[in-house]
């Protein structure tokens, strides 16, 4: 329920003393438009959500606020009764009320407080109980649990909560959240010309950051303009006599990547298509799209000087799920066939983690786990490893022949 409550009354918890930031741009909107959205406390009157809003109203000397009441029977009773009544919450709420709710939980007798029969309860239904309570989804409520966490370790992220619960929309502020994050790595990444600094490569992979002059708008981490992918030393990094190049592009990018394929020098052989599945494997994936709903992404392969593929019975389609580390990330099942057809050493360029085989350079190379014990990470003191190693692979599930396993040669 909405009530008014004295200021004095509200009692404001360990967990939300903490630096508020500056409190006199919330205070002067406040001031002129008044609460605009309620505080949430406990039925004892413990704070759950709103400590700047409540700081700023006794900066400004009221002595009464508006408070909406959530009581944590309810929201352990949300999933089987249907008569609950579903709170208006911002997403940062929620997250306030996860977070109560868990500190619930974890209480030996999980019981409400009046008596009732619910049945002790284990931490890992807590998100389940509120998702239930407020209506919002699983994955947004952990995607709203990142941004207020990331706020309150750097409450110059503070914007990202505000954002997040004026908009009532999750999304936009995780997305940006994760931009900041990119590019605070890309900013610590060393330069691939010193991190590579005399090595020459046998195979190259390239999965650029494409921004929006390669038709490309949306994504979660920092881009590069087509002048500033063009200017990496991709051919330099190439043994002379002959490597291979596998340029990764999107629907919208092809006709940049034969571009930078132009200025690299190297010679198109042919295009290799994914056909994206879901984790099954056997239904397509069907991604964004105004027209024909984005289903494939392509790689060209390239060539400089004469360098045969290892063997000659790979398709130029292949069809698997999405990498493990979501949006843009490839599939295991695109590494494994070129691990069969190219030799090493091998070079992936702008890694979203480690990789067996491969010599990984990017702001996330080291991001996911390794894979193997030929990996290497250029620039972080690893460099010098050897990465082209004789090692038995299982290959993914593939529509693919001879897949089954591989050994991939010196």
């Amino acid at each position: 329920m909405t009530e008014r409550r004295p200021t004095s009354d509200i009692r404001v918890g360990e967990r939300l003393r903490r630096d508020l930031g500056n409190l006199a741009p919330l205070a002067a909107s406040m001031a002129a438009l008044g609460l605009l959205h309620p505080i949430v406390i406990l039925a004892d009157g413990e704070l759950v959500a709103g400590a700047r809003r409540l700081a700023a109203a006794v900066l400004l000397g009221w002595t009464d606020i508006p408070v909406t009441v959530v009581d944590l029977d309810d929201v352990l009773r949300a999933e089987v009764d249907e008569n609950i009544v579903r709170r208006d919450l911002t997403p940062s709420e929620a997250v306030a009320v996860h977070r109560a709710l868990a500190d619930r939980l974890a209480t030996p007798v999980c019981r409400p407080a009046n008596g009732g029969n619910l049945p002790p309860l284990g931490r890992g239904k807590t998100r389940d109980k509120v998702t239930a309570y407020t209506g919002m989804g699983g994955r947004t409520l952990d995607k709203a649990i990142a941004v207020v966490e990331a706020a309150e370790a750097d409450p110059a992220q503070q914007d990202l909560v505000d954002r997040m619960d004026s908009q009532r929309k999750v999304d936009s502020a995780f997305n940006e959240l994760r931009l900041r994050e990119n590019r605070r790595l890309v900013e610590a990444t060393t330069p691939i010309e010193e991190a590579l600094a005399g090595r020459r490569f046998r195979t190259i992979v390239i999965d650029p950051p494409w921004g929006e002059d390669a038709g490309v708008t949306g994504v979660p981490y920092a881009t590069m303009t087509l002048p500033e992918i063009a200017a990496l030393p991709v051919r330099e990094l190439a043994v002379p006599e002959g490597a291979h190049l596998y340029l990764w592009v999107t629907n919208q990018s092809q006709r940049s990547g034969f571009e930078l394929l132009d200025g690299w020098a190297a010679r198109h052989i042919t295009t290799v298509t994914w056909c994206k599945s879901d984790q099954s494997g056997l239904h397509p994936a069907l991604g964004q799209g105004s027209t024909f709903r984005g289903s494939t992404e392509h790689v060209l392969f390239a060539v400089w000087g004469s360098l045969p593929l290892l063997v000659h019975d790979l398709g130029t389609w292949f069809a698997a799920p999405r990498g493990p580390a979501g949006h843009s990330s490839k599939p295991e099942a695109f590494y494994e066939i070129v691990r069969r057809a190219s030799p090493g050493p091998r070079l992936e360029m702008f890694a979203r983690g480690g990789r067996s085989g491969f010599t990984v350079w990017g702001a996330e190379a080291s991001a996911g786990p390794s894979t193997g014990p030929e990996d290497a990470i250029a620039g972080d003191g690893r460099a010098g490893l050897a990465v082209d190693c004789a090692v038995a692979y299982r290959a993914s599930r593939l529509d693919q022949p001879g897949l089954a396993n591989v050994l991939v040669p010196r």
